[in-house]
């Protein structure tokens, strides 16, 4: 009863905060930012019955044999334990994403990160839809949340996931380079392909806080398996801090929070820096990471985004280079044309190494190298 009323005085002042603050005359404290405060003081108050901090190991014993007993169970049922990306030797490789991991997908511009993430939510979103049990979509917990901060949803629709069902490139829909039947039958199967999946988009550009709030409120009325950004270094910072290193900081941290604090995997897409593509070896390492080292610190996973193949094409013989060299460039160019590499260079708890994927650039599929999967 002590307890009880402790929480309602709480609601009282945070009640009283709020339509203060709503009356406030300042500039800087908008609705949207009054609003996000809300919800984050409510959302302490609502987790303010925890216990200490301070654990003693043998309360830890018990739920990590509840888990492995779940985890068994799963298997027995052939059902993945993890958030399976549908790649099948990266799903080997990491076990899947795990609820709380914050995963790190960076590349440079180009190198095809949107179009890698764009897939997994496919994936993850083309498999909980075809769960037979709602049980079994219930434990996979929903939607699949794409926060896209560089394109706009339509955008989003027509340069990737429209081309992934369709085959048909967002090049030539934007262009108008079509039939006007091609464009009924890409119409019909987004309809038919697209529009049931448990996928959902956020085109603006929000504060961290802003992302927790909407996202939590997502999981709250329907379930989340997974959230995509696209990508960190786009995201508003709260904070008066001009330096970009402590913004990413500040951004990263907040980020592996919202995983841990909904237990969804986050997958965050990053910029690298243009260090690698001085070196002769183009294959990004952990120093290119951009702007902070927090986001090695800060990642349970990190998986670059490397193809050989956009610096090839760039890389073209001289004029008056020999034809053996010239014939030789072709053949390099066309040997890695669809090839693209997921190097998986940080993973907590597991390998580290590097998974060979099928790309396709004109279509944004990016599958299984040996395209059994399609």
């Amino acid at each position: 009863m002590i307890y009880d009323l402790f929480v309602r005085r709480g609601l009282i002042d945070l009640g009283e905060d709020i339509v203060n603050t709503a009356y406030s005359s300042e500039i800087e404290n908008t609705s949207e930012q009054q609003i996000e405060k809300a919800e984050e003081s409510l959302f302490a108050l609502a987790d303010s019955d925890k216990e200490s901090d301070f654990t003693p190991l043998s309360n830890v014993i018990a739920p990590v044999f509840a888990d492995a007993r779940k985890a068994l169970d799963r298997r027995r049922r052939g059902l993945p334990n993890g958030v399976q990306t549908g790649f099948a030797d990266l799903d080997a490789m990491i076990g899947g994403f795990e609820p709380g991991q914050f995963i790190l997908l960076p590349g440079n511009s180009s190198m095809g990160k949107t179009t890698v993430a764009l897939n997994i939510a496919y994936n993850v979103a083309s498999s909980h839809l075809g769960m037979q049990s709602a049980d079994d979509r219930k434990a996979q917990r929903g939607n699949v949340a794409i926060i896209s901060l560089e394109t706009s949803g339509p955008a989003l629709l027509r340069q990737n996931l429209q081309a992934r069902v369709t085959g048909i490139s967002g090049q030539r829909l934007r262009t108008g380079d079509v039939t006007e039947e091609e464009i009924d039958k890409a119409e019909r199967l987004c309809n038919e392909r697209l529009a049931p999946l448990p996928i959902t988009i956020m085109d603006s550009i929000p504060t961290v806080g802003i992302i927790r709030s909407k996202l939590r409120r997502l999981k709250r009325k329907h379930g989340l398996a997974l959230v995509i950004v696209d990508y960190l270094q786009l995201i508003r910072s709260t904070g008066k801090k001009e330096n970009l290193y402590h913004k990413v900081t500040e951004i990263s941290a907040g980020l592996k929070a919202i995983a841990k604090d909904l237990q969804v995997p986050l997958i965050a897409l990053s910029q690298l820096s243009r260090e690698n593509s001085r070196r002769d070896d183009k294959r990004p390492q952990m120093s290119d990471l951009r702007d902070s080292g927090a986001l090695e610190e800060n990642a349970d996973v990190i998986i670059f985004v490397y193809r050989e193949n956009y610096y090839l094409t760039r890389n073209k013989p001289a004029a008056d280079a020999s034809q053996a060299e010239h014939m030789e460039w072709v053949r390099k160019c066309e040997a890695t044309e669809h090839q693209l590499e997921l190097i998986l260079g940080k993973q907590r708890q597991g390998p580290t190494g590097t998974v060979n994927l099928y790309y396709d650039q004109s279509t944004a599929l990016v599958a299984n190298a040996e395209r059994g999967d399609f």
